[in-house]
């Protein structure tokens, strides 16, 4: 770190622009987020201690950019949200203008993740699409590969799976075209799990296999993580609850050693709805209530609703059937929930109505109507 402030101090900005990408990889695929943004913080604090690199008129203010769409990606992951926006949004005003600049490309690919997991996904998809015509016209493979690769993942979000495995496909290929490992097992992973969604379980299981393989082998701790999670959603589809539960365990863990707050909500409520299938009883509720506590910090709207179904799951089954209603019929009707947690959430409604009387339904609805996220949340979390 102490080495990034003394590039500032003299003056050695080709010496930090010539390393940027690699200490923001490094770190990246070692997912060691806390030290990524301790680094680039202190990078960013010392640049703004010397001048005005802000200026329009300082060259300078391009690295500076750059420097805030590493630590806005690093900040995101650590679920501090506000922060993330705040710090890419400066990087766009200082380097909106070098379209020649990849991390502009960079600076799109992150701002589309950050609107994809607080659930605007309409953002989302302008800013994934944005970034692969800036790719695109930077004839930049590498970032081609990546930006189609999220954009496909924002197609799933929607329930677009064919459009969503194309993408995923051609990402795939890119990857594979220039000979990027890391880039191949991340496509490939969510190749696999699009493959999943419609129903290819041969290829579902190659492509994560071979994206397991990669990312162990690279030490790839967020690929890991993130694969064994679409390996779990696999076994339980082929009826292995045992090896379900032991992948959804182990991405768990992952997510809790490299505070990555973005990937553990999911994570946890994925293993909640294992142990559900497993009859696991409190164990699974507390999980649930603990995925929700982790999405609602890192305001990771989409995955708190997603915790809101799981937990509509239980009561459900408890017979506490008009709460049970409620929270469905919330999750289903909100406009930040994917397509999978709607998929869940009108089962479940489908499943209720016919166990409600017409003045409980009526009650229901009413209360969905008038409540918030935050205060369906507080209302589990305080209970």
């Amino acid at each position: 770190m102490n080495g990034s402030a003394g590039s500032i101090e003299y003056r050695q900005t080709s010496n930090l622009q010539q390393s940027l990408d690699s200490v923001f990889v490094w770190h990246d695929i070692r997912n060691w987020l806390h030290q990524g943004a301790a680094f680039f913080e202190q990078a960013i604090s010392a640049w703004l201690s010397f001048e005005q690199v802000e200026d329009e008129h300082n060259p300078d203010r391009i690295l500076l950019g750059e420097l805030m769409v590493c630590h806005g990606h690093m900040v995101w992951h650590l679920g501090q949200t506000q922060k993330a926006r705040q710090l890419l949004q400066r990087s766009l005003k200082l380097i909106g203008s070098r379209r020649d600049r990849p991390m502009l490309a960079e600076a799109y690919l992150y701002l589309s993740l950050l609107d994809h997991s607080h659930g605007n996904y309409f953002a989302a998809r302008q800013f994934a699409e944005e970034c692969v015509a800036l790719n695109e016209e930077q004839g930049r493979d590498f970032g081609i590969g990546y930006a189609l690769s999220n954009l496909g993942m924002v197609c799933l979000t929607e329930g677009r799976h064919d459009s969503a495995y194309a993408c995923l496909t051609k990402s795939v290929a890119v990857m594979r075209s220039i000979n990027h490992p890391r880039g191949t097992a991340i496509n490939l992973s969510r190749l696999g799990l699009a493959a999943l969604r419609l129903g290819k379980l041969e290829e579902a299981e190659q492509s994560l296999e071979e994206a397991l393989l990669t990312t162990e082998r690279l030490h790839d701790r967020w690929g890991t993580g993130n694969t064994l999670d679409y390996l779990g959603w696999l076994a339980l589809k082929k009826g292995d609850l045992e090896s379900a539960e032991t992948c959804m365990r182990t991405s768990v863990r992952l997510a809790e050693e490299d505070g990555d707050q973005i990937l553990l909500a999911w994570t946890l409520t994925d293993l909640g709805f294992i142990l559900h299938e497993k009859n696991a009883g409190v164990d699974t509720r507390k999980i649930f209530l603990s995925a929700l506590q982790v999405a609602l910090k890192s305001q990771n709207r989409p995955a708190a609703l997603y915790a809101l179904v799981g937990i509509a799951t239980l009561d459900a089954q408890d017979v506490a059937v008009e709460q049970a209603f409620q929270l469905a019929a919330y999750s289903r009707a909100h406009p930040s929930s994917n397509y999978q947690t709607k998929s869940r959430a009108e089962q479940l409604c489908l499943q209720l109505e016919a166990q409600l009387k017409p003045g409980q339904l009526e009650a229901a609805n009413s209360n969905v109507e008038f409540m918030s996220l935050e205060s369906f949340a507080q209302t589990l979390l305080s209970a």
